[in-house]
């Protein structure tokens, strides 16, 4: 029963051609398509979950996962090291622009761009003027809940040989809850896919 239900499928797939008076049979590239003709890396396709670490601001724990070959969703978990210390967490989309060195029999060149949305818990430092009974400032720590969106923009290599993905990418982040503004986020990091 299921070779005869492969069998109707796939002679629907040999459509008629309306110019040419004849059939044109779509089978030999979808089989093509189905055994990785498009991109050789297998990132993306078979082997579409990936975790890694990336150093930078934040320093994070990364996952990712591609739902087709040019679409992914991010997710990571850190630290941050610049102007504030914590913990941030946050999920990312990307669309992926593939396989921009296709003469390359083994690296797979990559730009990707999206967004994403996180959360965060940090300690700060701030100073504060007193001028009774003597001018003078007082520091102390303030711990904050921030939220924040953050553009993503980066480039990522695909070893074929390897399923392992080395990047680069920026990504400030854009605090929007308790205060708004503006940090540095990003940095380089690497994936090993599933």
């Amino acid at each position: 029963m299921p070779g005869l239900l492969a069998s109707l499928v796939l002679g629907a797939l040999v459509v008629p051609s309306v110019s040419e008076g004849r059939a044109t049979d779509l089978r030999p590239l979808l089989i093509a398509q189905a055994k990785g003709g498009a991109l050789a890396s297998g990132i993306g396709e078979g082997r579409r979950f990936g975790v890694g670490l990336a150093l930078g601001n934040p320093l994070v724990f990364t996952g990712r996962r591609f739902v087709s070959p040019h679409l992914a969703f991010t997710a990571s978990a850190g630290f941050l090291l610049h102007s504030h210390t914590g913990y941030v967490a946050g999920l990312d989309v990307t669309y992926h622009f593939r396989d921009l060195l296709s003469d390359n029999p083994d690296l797979e060149l990559s730009a990707y761009v999206g967004g994403g949305l996180g959360s965060g818990v940090w300690k700060r430092s701030a100073y504060h003027h007193h001028s009774e009974p003597w001018s003078h400032y007082h520091r102390h720590e303030l711990t904050e809940f921030v939220l924040y969106g953050r553009p993503v923009a980066g480039v990522a290599v695909m070893l074929r040989p390897a399923p392992l993905e080395v990047f680069a990418e920026l990504a400030p982040l854009l605090r929007v809850v308790h205060e708004v503004g503006f940090d540095f986020g990003g940095g380089v990091g690497a994936r090993y896919y599933f």
